[in-house]
């Protein structure tokens, strides 16, 4: 696979590229910051500011390129926009496969993850990591083979420049960044326990070759120099569909394993963990759920069980039993909001109050510093 790729510096942004590239500067600078349509992915957090994802495809050629661009966490300005030929593996940018399944399989949970997909930030918000379409092969029936190839970029957050880039065969389950490492997750059909693995590229030596691990469970996510193993994947958003509790592997890229988390409800990007307080609470209120159907569920006692976050790099510990708690962009690097939820009963427009700030740049302690910037 040939992966091109085009670094634009701020001084270049009025240039317009050559007609192989589907994305064009005009384009970008077109679009508003912040906005969420189908062919953005989301905002992505780092230490030079905020990442956005733009795909767009040549209906005639039916190849797609992705712009990545930099902007300003403090005035907004674009700093920097890397073009990258093939897409960025988004569920819009890619041929889907045709095969087994019959269409694209691994769900929205890996487009939308912030911890494990397509795109993601490393803790330290240094480095972004970029999944390509993968190169899809025909076996003599016309079906897609399981041996297809995906390229990883990934880019250092400051200047766009690429840090490295690497090749995997087999379906990509995700990917996800240490503060030293791009750890990829491959398997030869959409579930790890068939032959996953781990491939582990250094981002402190980039000519150090790849090392791989045996995976039989989910890469879920990151920490500083660890990544996180669970037997299933968790939705971003336990609150509509329960996820209930689940155990998660803290695992050195070494292959050591450091610890098992019980009771964890969400893996976040920039190495933290919501997890319950009392996980056999938690453990049996879902078996009981799972008899009933969805409008039968006990949601207030879940609501009422209680939760907190967990720091994987300090220990450090916040309770947020009660609170919305979602990935936010700081100037920094990833972090998290709690929030006291919205009393909605009869106000449709009510929102939610910010309570607290976690930062992935600092020792785990909360902030509630310069909370009204979250009301905005």
């Amino acid at each position: 696979m040939c992966l091109a790729a085009l670094v634009l510096p701020v001084s270049a942004c009025t240039q317009a590229k050559g007609p192989e590239q589907a994305v064009t500067v005009t384009q970008v600078q077109s679009l508003p910051s912040g906005n969420h349509d189908s062919d953005l992915l989301h905002l992505l957090p780092t230490a030079g500011g905020s990442i956005d994802v733009v795909t767009d495809c040549d209906e005639e050629t039916e190849v797609c390129s992705s712009a990545v661009v930099s902007r300003d966490a403090v005035d907004d300005s674009l700093q920097w926009v890397v073009e990258l030929t093939p897409a960025v593996h988004l569920s819009s940018s890619c041929p889907p496969p045709t095969g087994l399944y019959g269409e694209y399989h691994l769900g929205m949970d890996f487009y939308l993850s912030e911890a494990f997909g397509p795109a993601v930030v490393s803790p330290d918000g240094r480095h972004i990591a970029m999944v390509t379409c993968p190169a899809l092969e025909l076996d003599d029936d016309g079906w897609y083979v399981t041996d297809q190839r995906s390229g990883i970029v990934v880019l250092d957050a400051a200047s766009g420049r690429m840090v490295r880039t690497i090749e995997v065969s087999g379906y990509v389950l995700g990917q996800v960044l240490t503060n030293d490492a791009l750890v990829v997750q491959t398997a030869q059909d959409v579930n790890p326990a068939l032959e996953g693995t781990l491939t582990i590229a250094p981002l402190t030596d980039t000519s150090a070759a790849p090392t791989t691990l045996p995976a039989d469970q989910w890469l879920v996510g990151s920490a500083d120099g660890s990544v996180l193993l669970s037997p299933r994947r968790a939705a971003n958003d336990c609150r509509l569909d329960p996820c209930g509790p689940m155990a998660v592997t803290r695992m050195s890229t070494e292959g050591t394993v450091l610890e098992t988390i019980p009771g964890v409800e969400r893996v976040y990007p920039g190495g933290w963990v919501k997890r319950f307080t009392d996980p056999s609470a938690a453990v049996d209120l879902a078996v009981e759920d799972s008899t009933k159907d969805r409008e039968e569920r006990d949601r207030n006692a879940r609501a009422a069980l209680g939760r907190e976050v967990l720091d994987l790099d300090s220990g450090a510990t916040v309770d947020v039993t009660g609170m919305d708690v979602e990935p936010t962009a700081l100037p920094t690097g990833p972090g998290l909001l709690v929030s006291q939820p919205a009393d909605d009963e009869g106000d449709p427009a009510a929102t939610s109050t910010p309570v607290l700030w976690l930062s992935a740049a600092d020792d785990g302690r909360p902030h509630t510093e310069g909370l009204e910037a979250f009301s905005r």
